[in-house]
């Protein structure tokens, strides 16, 4: 296999993680931890990305935090059927304001009536949303 230093550019943050080699105009990366190699097709790295998250733990702890969130929103999420994507853009910035409030709330109170963690963060919202329920009746 040929080296693929210098032939074209490599986007993906991915490629700190792999060796790139071209064989024949086929892209492959060889895994700098435990050597497996892989077959990159049509530009692809899907399939680089799934081996660092199953097998190692370095690359989720670099992108801990997105997932993280990701999983906390999607908990508890604002659902919208809608192909407009600035109301897409627009709920899910109320959802991630939403999870920012409770983790301050939570963090500044962590004695509060809840004691079952599971349940906290669902009873935040809901009492948060009937607080802003009674201030526009108001």
């Amino acid at each position: 296999m040929a080296s693929a230093e210098g032939s074209g550019c490599t986007r993906s943050d991915i490629w700190d993680h792999y060796t790139k080699s071209v064989n024949e105009g086929v892209t492959f990366g060889s895994c700098n931890y435990c050597k497996k190699l892989f077959k990159c097709l049509y530009g692809s790295t899907s399939s680089l990305r799934n081996h660092l998250k199953t097998v190692h733990t370095v690359y989720d702890e670099e992108e801990g935090s997105v997932d993280v969130v990701d999983e906390m929103i999607d908990i508890y999420r604002t659902k919208v059927c809608t192909r407009r994507w600035p109301m897409v853009v627009f709920y899910t910035v109320i959802d991630i304001a939403a999870l920012n409030t409770s983790v301050v709330w939570l963090h500044k109170y962590p004695n509060w009536k809840i004691k079952i963690l599971k349940e906290r963060r669902r009873r935040f919202l809901k009492e948060l949303g009937m607080a802003h329920q009674h201030k526009k009746a108001i």
